[in-house]
């Protein structure tokens, strides 16, 4: 434990040390600068527009000319986009009707999210972005429960929820192979690179 005396020697050490523990961290992450290759700032994670590529090899057991084998913080696109979508009619209704669920939920994106904005210059990944993405699905879950609330229409917004449903599941599937280092032939790697700064 921390054994410095003062005014708070009171405070048992081990409690001490936890907030030294803590203050230590914030201070190295907040005054973290050093350039990095898959740094993102925060106005892009949204969009998914830099993630962070944790593991990348070329092995030669795909039986093609070349193979990929890559672990990366992506996400699955649809998902975060949807979400990204959501997020803004969430805001929407709550400014405009006051609800309380929408304004939880967006309490707890604020909560993850809002406080990365205030370090521009710190180095910082895509995938902090994990802290808040529970609140992303509640958005689309929340839009979608507003869909749903008209009966003139409820049969065909139903359809369509399924499809968007379907659509994010198959999008996951797509994408299986780069969140678990699946060996694929390089061709195949690279169709999953939608935009150069996946890369």
């Amino acid at each position: 434990g921390d054994d410095h005396g003062g005014f708070f020697s009171f405070i048992p050490g081990t409690i001490r040390s936890l907030w030294h523990y803590h203050s230590e961290m914030l201070n190295f992450h907040t005054g973290l600068t050093e350039a990095h290759s898959y740094s993102a700032n925060p106005w892009s994670w949204l969009i998914l527009g830099r993630p962070t590529s944790f593991y990348y090899q070329s092995p030669n057991t795909c039986g093609g000319t070349a193979c990929a084998q890559e672990v990366v913080a992506l996400g699955t696109p649809l998902l975060w986009w949807f979400g990204s979508a959501a997020l803004f009619v969430t805001i929407g209704y709550f400014i405009s009707r006051r609800e309380k669920i929408a304004g939880l939920i967006l309490v707890g994106v604020a909560a993850g999210y809002l406080p990365w904005f205030f370090f521009q210059k710190r180095t910082v990944f895509s995938f902090y972005a994990i802290v808040f993405e529970p609140f992303i699905v509640l958005t689309i879950v929340y839009c979608f429960a507003k869909l749903l609330e008209s009966p003139a229409t409820y049969n065909v917004r139903k359809q369509a929820l399924i499809a968007v449903h379907i659509a994010i599941a198959l999008c996951f599937l797509y994408f299986y192979p780069l969140f678990v280092a699946t060996v694929t032939t390089y061709d195949d790697w690279h169709a999953r690179m939608w935009f150069t700064s996946w890369i």
